[in-house]
């Protein structure tokens, strides 16, 4: 009189008392229902049994709690993962997340494209798992920069390109993300491929050598 069943209630009935029968008792689920008004609501069920004097089932007792705000919540936050993620992969920039622990958290498509591996191999690992000890030291020692300071990091760094022999030149942003109560919670990591730039700037710095020494030449000649 008050909710409407689904047809996977039924079956989680059933599940109840196999679970009663193997001594898995007490178990929580959760399942799906309409009330009267029609409306969608995620119930959390906790369920225990007591038994009769001749082991069987007495009663089943099941205390229900309303958690559908909560999965409102947690689809909401799905929702805007998948769209952070979607923004991130399609960004030409490297972006990646660490915990204040080092290990990392997320990262782009970009970063899995330039060290070589996938997010499912770096996420949970700390850099000393994935780079050079020499690489990893020089960057423990600028989060830790960062962490200590709490002020925003920028420098520049040569990252060997997975797969190749070149060296790509990046320029590099840290900073920390806060709770709302301002206590750093997350190291967000930013870096930019600067390799042409700095290609340009090794040829202009090429020529203007180049330049210089044509005129102690003619200064010599003189």
């Amino acid at each position: 009189d008050v909710l409407v069943m689904s047809g996977e209630d039924d079956q989680m009935t059933k599940d109840v008392l196999e679970a009663n029968k193997a001594e898995r008792l007490s178990c929580t689920f959760e399942s799906a229902l309409l009330d009267k008004a029609r409306r969608f609501r995620w119930i959390q069920w906790n369920t225990t049994a007591t038994n009769s004097t001749d082991g069987g089932v007495e009663y089943i007792i099941v205390t229900g709690t309303d958690i559908t705000e909560r999965k409102r919540t947690e689809l909401l936050l799905q929702q805007n993962e998948e769209q952070l993620q979607a923004i991130l992969d399609h960004s030409p920039l490297a972006i990646w997340l660490k915990d204040l622990d080092g290990k990392y958290v997320k990262i782009n498509r970009q970063f899995e494209k330039i060290i070589g591996k996938s997010e499912k191999s770096i996420v949970g690992k700390r850099d000393l798992q994935i780079f050079s000890a020499q690489r990893a030291a020089r960057i423990r020692d600028n989060d830790h920069h960062v962490i200590q300071t709490g002020q925003p990091h920028e420098y520049e760094e040569e990252t060997p390109c997975s797969g190749s022999d070149t060296v790509m030149f990046q320029h590099v942003v840290k900073f920390l993300l806060k709770s709302p109560n301002g206590k750093p919670k997350m190291l967000c990591g930013i870096a930019t491929d600067i390799s042409q730039r700095k290609q340009v700037e090794k040829s202009l710095q090429e020529t203007y050598q180049h330049l210089e020494r044509q005129q102690q030449e003619l200064r010599s000649l003189a």
